[in-house]
């Protein structure tokens, strides 16, 4: 008995030393040993512990993308044995084709073994070959300015069922981006149908140089329909299906400096720019004192809103310019952004005579034509009418032989002195509205003021006054006996 206890024990520890030399070192593998390039290659990497550091992952960046990366950690006991691991799964995409070499990683003092991988050209695909699902990717051009609209338009197309479909999100250094929408249509591939998502990307590069647009990921679930057993398990297992991972191709894009014979003062790379003014009612009958609001909208298509620089409104000799914020509408659609400014200036002329408005130019580059443009608001030259208001009209025109530099002067001091008149009106109505208030509540106070006296008013005292009348009455009658003697 002694003797088999301590075989058991000694079992034991052979086992515990053995389960700790086979972790010395970071297990990895790879689901599959050879790929196509448009393929996905998913890393697991399995070590001793919990709560240990994440390997350093930038050595794959040298051969491959990094798309994903998910961790998991588990603790355990089998049999009396305790055991924890983490596990992490890095999900990757070859840069190229070729024998490419996954190296070792490294978590704390454990590492794993370098693994080999094929991965074969696209091509090298058998015609026969059926793709349950697929990705294409595009550019509409090779070559862009910095600031030019680039678009970029990714397909994904399914010939089968998918659930829980996620697509990586388009970030690219350097570049603004802006996603365009989403169509979806049917599209017969040798006579299998495919439903293509199709998504497009407007992308403005911010500097010069060698633009990359890296690939993006499409994950999502197939359901199993090979799947015979009926055990609930197994069907769970099929509800949940099998992954199905694609990747869109790298696209590099040569963006240049605008070109040196471009004179603007704004580099404004796009397809059409234009401008037009509109003035809020008739400038026919403008008159001295009265406010107009110009407003200019300017259009461009294929540039951002923002790319549209504000109307810098001069001042006006003979008017008053008020500037008002401008406004920024953009829409898209899948040849790109189209964009609205809309700047307004309120006038106030201040003399009688010739308004004069300058040009506003604008000049920018047509990327079609590839040549620089021009587009130009005419200057304007508006009749300013003396006010309506009778001394305004008395003070401008009394005397037309006088100075026309101090015109503006009298006219800005008619436009003070009726402003001032409005004023007074306005004041005076105020001060009637506080008087009629305070009279109010002057009779309000009189009014119970009186119902209170009524209320509490004390009965008259009538046998004081019975008393004195009967008093005045016996005098009177003595008075009356008296004089009857004396006569007698």
């Amino acid at each position: 008995m002694v003797n088999h206890k301590a075989w058991v024990g000694l079992t034991l520890l052979i086992s515990l030393l053995w389960t700790h030399s086979s972790w010395s070192l970071t297990e990895a593998q790879v689901d599959r040993q050879t790929v196509f390039s448009d393929d996905t290659v998913t890393l697991t990497l399995k070590t001793d512990g919990v709560g240990l550091v994440d390997p350093d992952i930038s050595l794959l960046n040298k051969d491959f993308y990094v798309f994903s990366q998910r961790q998991t950690s588990q603790q355990r006991i089998i049999n009396g044995q305790a055991e924890a691991f983490t596990v992490w799964d890095i999900t990757l995409v070859p840069k190229q084709s070729g024998t490419l070499t996954i190296p070792s990683l490294s978590t704390g003092d454990q590492h794993s073994e370098p693994i080999t991988i094929t991965v074969k050209a696209d091509e090298e695909r058998p015609a026969d070959s059926v793709l349950p699902v697929f990705i294409e990717s595009s550019v509409d051009r090779e070559s862009v300015y910095v600031q030019e609209q680039l678009i970029y338009t990714l397909r994904i197309f399914q010939a089968v069922q998918l659930s829980t479909p996620s697509l990586t999100p388009l970030t690219i250094d350097n570049a603004l981006v802006q996603a365009l929408g989403q169509y979806s249509f049917d599209k017969t591939i040798n006579a299998i149908k495919y439903r293509v998502n199709e998504i497009s990307y407007a992308i403005f590069p911010q500097s010069d140089g060698i633009l990359t647009i890296p690939p993006q990921l499409f994950s999502a679930l197939q359901p199993d329909t090979q799947q015979s057993s009926r055990s609930l398990l197994n069907a769970f297992a099929s509800l949940q299906g099998k992954p199905v991972r694609q990747h869109s191709q790298q696209h590099m894009v040569q963006v240049n400096l605008p070109p040196p014979d471009f004179t603007g003062s704004t580099w404004l790379p796009a397809a059409m720019i234009e401008r037009e003014g509109y003035w809020s009612d008739d400038i026919s009958d403008w008159r001295v004192g009265e406010s107009m609001t110009r407003t200019i909208i300017t259009t461009a298509q294929n540039l951002a809103g923002s790319q549209l620089p504000p109307i810098t409104f001069t001042q006006l000799n003979g008017a008053k310019v008020y500037h008002d914020q401008g406004l920024i509408e953009s829409t898209d659609n899948a040849q790109g952004i189209s964009s609205t400014r809309t700047d307004s200036v309120a006038i106030i002329p201040t003399a009688v005579g010739a308004l004069e408005l300058p040009e506003l130019r604008l000049s920018w580059w047509d990327t079609t034509s590839q040549q620089q443009r021009e587009t130009i608001v005419p200057a304007t030259t508006i009749t300013i009418k003396p006010a309506l208001d009778a001394q305004a009209s008395l003070s401008i025109t009394a005397n037309p032989n006088s100075d026309p530099h101090t015109a503006p002067t009298a006219a800005a001091d008619t436009i003070l002195a009726t402003e001032k008149k409005v004023t007074d009106k306005k004041q005076a109505t105020i001060w009637m509205i506080v008087s009629l208030l305070l009279l109010l509540l002057w009779l309000s106070t009189v009014y119970f003021h009186l119902r209170y006296r009524q209320r509490h008013r004390k009965p008259p005292a009538e046998s004081s006054n019975e008393v004195t009348a009967a008093s005045e009455k016996a005098a009177f009658k003595q008075l009356q006996m008296a004089c009857q003697s004396k006569t007698s």
